[in-house]
């Protein structure tokens, strides 16, 4: 089945015959197509991503923020919304430029376009989406004071993307914030126009001096061109939709704080809970995105937290096989680390065994030669191998005395590589 478009050439409808075989497409300027196919977002009837995916207003959509009501309850059509909408109306000073512009009819005409908003889920989720979207408008409008952004009178002002030629600027147009959620730059205004079917980028006012297109600007924004309307259908929480329209939003807290209040505020009005993840700190509640995010926070402390218990471990252990090493090696020697007198030590070796082990302190046995003396390496009758230091001066104090200070190193160390110290002999 075919959808021919009003206008459209003959040779393009025959075209269109010998490919339909090929691809169903259905074509249709602003839509109303039959139910087994999509409404694109550029108002074209067909299948496939380009009319299902992204921006889908209705049919099968498979996007994720597709524009579709899921017969879901409508908090549009209660009265607590009509309620708390007049009464965030009713807040405006008469020198406010919106007072008189906005008003509840424009913006339940702006949200029939967009079947989706206030109308998905459950009651409690339709009512938190409502409440959600006017807690963000009144934070960047006040309750509905401003159309225009502050200082858009200033020529400077124009938030023109001159790098973005999809949407080139139109000689002479502000793109500065206008409307509910303030839409700001071409590359807004464009794809806010294509959807809409309006040229905003050649006449950007429509956003100031047409109250209905007014509030469809913003919620083409909330519905199509952000996650806003799916962070609260799938539970994600408020605070997801403030980063969503401000990125940066969590690094002003008062900002978060003002923003959060008005939304409990009006979910207490419409009688709803305000759900989880209100906060930027939310851990429990948050998302797998901000999930990952904490965790990543959380790496260097535990890895400092591990490391530092590691060390730790470590060093104590270190200190304790030097503690039992020691003291083996003082149960095994008789002698500490102290001072050692001669007169001490008990000599079990005479010259006589020490000079036949060494050949006669052989120059071919001499395996070193350290302070005041050579060493030789010996083997005694039962075939122990040892190393024996002969002083070269046997009468100088200092030689002594520094013979001594060795033997008491090489008493206190163990090595694999070294021999532990036996006996000394005068």
């Amino acid at each position: 089945m075919m959808k021919i478009c009003e206008g459209v050439s003959l040779n393009w409808v025959y075209a269109s015959l010998v490919l339909l075989d090929l691809l169903e497409v259905v074509c249709g300027q602003n839509c109303g197509c039959s139910s087994e196919v999509c409404c694109s977002q550029y108002g074209y009837c067909g299948n496939g991503t380009d009319y299902c995916g992204a921006g889908c207003r209705e049919g099968p959509c498979t996007a994720k923020n597709s524009n579709t009501s899921s017969g879901g309850f409508n908090a549009l059509e209660e009265t607590k919304t009509k309620d708390l909408f007049n009464s965030i109306l009713s807040g405006a000073a008469e020198k406010c430029e919106g007072k008189g512009f906005y008003k509840y009819d424009s913006f339940i005409t702006a949200a029939n376009t967009f079947p989706a908003f206030g109308r998905t889920g459950s009651t409690e989720i339709a009512r938190r989406e409502v409440a959600a979207f006017l807690a963000n408008v009144v934070f960047l409008i006040g309750e509905f004071c401003y159309i225009n952004a502050i200082g858009s009178n200033d020529s400077s002002m124009i938030d023109c993307d001159e790098t973005n030629t999809q949407y080139p600027c139109a000689k002479g147009r502000s793109y500065h914030g206008r409307g509910p959620i303030q839409l700001s730059w071409n590359y807004n205004y464009g794809p806010a126009g294509d959807y809409l079917k309006l040229d905003l980028l050649n006449q950007p006012d429509l956003v100031s001096t047409n109250s209905t297109i007014s509030f469809e600007t913003s919620l083409w924004y909330w519905m199509i061109n952000s996650n806003c309307h799916t962070d609260i259908v799938s539970g994600q929480g408020f605070i997801e939709v403030v980063k969503d329209i401000d990125d940066t939003a969590c690094d002003r807290p008062k900002d978060v704080a003002l923003r959060v209040d008005s939304y409990k505020t009006y979910c207490q009005q419409l009688g709803v809970d305000p759900g989880t993840n209100l906060s930027c700190d939310t851990t429990a509640t948050s998302t797998p995105a901000e999930g990952r995010r904490n965790s990543k926070k959380l790496v260097p402390i535990l890895l400092g937290i591990i490391g530092g218990a590691a060390l730790l471990c470590f060093l104590f252990l270190f200190f304790c096989r030097f503690y039992i090493r020691q003291r083996r090696h003082e149960a095994g020697t008789g002698l500490g680390a102290g001072h050692i007198e001669p007169a001490s030590i008990n000599f079990n070796y005479n010259y006589e065994v020490l000079q036949e082990a060494t050949n006669g302190f052989s120059a071919a046995n001499k395996i070193g030669e350290g302070g005041f003396g050579h060493v030789y390496k010996g083997t005694l009758a039962d075939g122990k191998e040892i190393a024996v230091k002969k002083l070269f001066v046997t009468q100088s104090a200092q030689a002594t005395e520094e013979f001594l200070t060795e033997i008491e190193i090489v008493t206190g160390f163990l090595h694999r590589n070294s021999c532990p110290f036996a006996r000394m002999l005068q």
